[in-house]
């Protein structure tokens, strides 16, 4: 129940993490695709073509990173390492043949129609790569500890509140004048 659990909150913080990096301005967005932590980001479709973002930051990723402030081992940050660098090789294929399909473009960037023509070379993609996060997320469930496990959700709780907030507030605030 507990990897369940974690799988399905963890894929929420995921997409709301992209949500934010899609909507960053495009200073910041140019400044994350060099950091070591955002490498790419790709965009996704479901079969209304709402396009959401999936990007290689990962929970994997993210403890590789961020592991003393669940206090891994030495010999966890290296299971965990393993496990992001296994996410990052299987996704690798699976990234480019979405930018093959797209031509590079963003999914935002086209028309509806032109996302809905793409959506059924896209959903195979998207799946695999959810199976794989979803694989992943297992993996490093079964490397972290419960007490580890409970940090790790109270620490994406609070981040996808603050996400929450920032997307409100950028809702109901007005444009900005350039």
């Amino acid at each position: 129940m507990m990897r369940r659990t974690t799988q399905r909150f963890l894929a929420s913080a995921g997409f709301a993490l992209a949500a934010l990096a899609s909507s960053a301005p495009r200073t910041l967005s140019a400044q994350a695709a060099g950091s070591a932590e955002v490498k790419d980001t790709v965009h996704a479709t479901d079969s209304t073509a709402t396009s959401r973002a999936i990007v290689t930051t990962s929970v994997p990723r993210y403890l590789v990173t961020h592991g003393r402030e669940l206090h891994l081992t030495a010999k966890q940050s290296d299971r965990i390492r393993e496990v992001a660098k296994w996410l990052d090789s299987a996704n690798a294929p699976l990234r480019a043949q979405w930018q093959q399909v797209t031509g590079g473009r963003p999914l935002r960037s086209m028309s509806r129609p032109q996302r809905r023509t793409l959506a059924p070379q896209l959903q195979p993609i998207a799946q695999q790569m959810k199976t794989n996060n979803g694989a992943a997320l297992d993996s490093v469930d079964a490397i972290l500890t419960p007490p580890q496990q409970e940090r790790l959700q109270a620490v994406l709780q609070e981040y996808r509140r603050r996400m929450q907030e920032r997307q409100a507030h950028a809702a109901t605030a007005p444009p900005a004048q350039p």
